[in-house]
């Protein structure tokens, strides 16, 4: 009874409010190189997202509060304005695409947003068509560009255990933010050594069950120690990484400070 009960103070303390949790969403949706935007049903931009605002030449600020025809003109507006309704009220409920003025091309993944009473509210959406070229050339050259850019531009600190090895192989700067070592150091340190002893044995069932094939993932609220000793409180998801190869050879471990 006395661990079901401390294993439910912990999951209660590892909740985020829900400040944090739209913080760290917009964090993501920011970063993300694809249009996202919600509008109520009026086609009023209540969201949108840097991507959206940056390929308009425009503040996201600058698109709030605004119609379809007066963030994109009559022309765009009418198909817009269609294809909400279309979306919401008739069958087609699969992507949509549709040809700018300009003679580019959208194509918009939709869902619907609904009040407590199941009235539809708004709908929110993703535009990737205009990003599709750029996104292919980036992958063509480097498949793994894409997750070298997260992983190095994540607010989380980030590291790669390769072969269950207690090791990183990889980290990034956050990652050492947190821990208050260097990359050297970081690389050439068993995590039992980063971890404050209390916090081990917790970490180690986990990791048996986890290594066992028990857990895809597993998180926990753990302790890390700087070199001066001061413990770090954080919350912590290891979770696996799958080679090209279709193998899971690999563990990322993301990071969360708790201040």
């Amino acid at each position: 009874m006395v661990e079901i009960v401390e294993k439910t103070d912990r999951v209660e303390k590892a909740k985020m409010s829900v400040q944090e949790k739209l913080i760290m969403l917009e964090l993501i949706l920011d970063k993300l190189p694809f249009e996202i935007w919600y509008k109520n049903t009026a086609g009023e931009y209540l969201y949108v997202n840097k991507s959206f605002a940056e390929n308009l030449n425009k503040r996201p600020e600058d698109c709030i509060g605004k119609l379809d025809y007066e963030v994109f003109g009559d022309a765009d507006a009418i198909r817009y304005r269609q294809g909400d309704w279309e979306f919401l009220f008739g069958e087609n409920k699969k992507a949509q695409q549709y040809k700018r003025d300009d003679g580019g091309l959208t194509m918009e993944f939709k869902a619907a947003v609904s009040d407590e009473s199941g009235k539809f509210s708004g709908i929110v959406g993703c535009d990737i068509e205009n990003k599709l070229d750029e996104i292919q050339t980036l992958l063509m050259a480097d498949q793994r560009y894409a997750f070298r850019t997260v992983f190095e531009c994540s607010p989380f600190g980030m590291a790669i255990y390769v072969n269950d090895s207690p090791v990183p192989s990889d980290v990034n700067k956050k990652f050492c933010e947190i821990l208050g070592i260097s990359k050297y150091s970081a690389l050439n340190t068993d995590w039992r050594f980063l971890t404050h002893p209390d916090d081990i044995e917790k970490n180690e069932k986990l990791l048996t069950d986890f290594k066992a094939g028990a857990l895809e993932s597993f998180e926990l609220e753990k302790r890390f120690l700087k070199p001066s000793g001061e413990p770090v409180p954080t919350r912590t998801m290891v979770l696996r990484l799958y080679s090209e190869a279709g193998k899971p050879d690999m563990n990322l471990c993301i990071v969360e400070e708790i201040k």
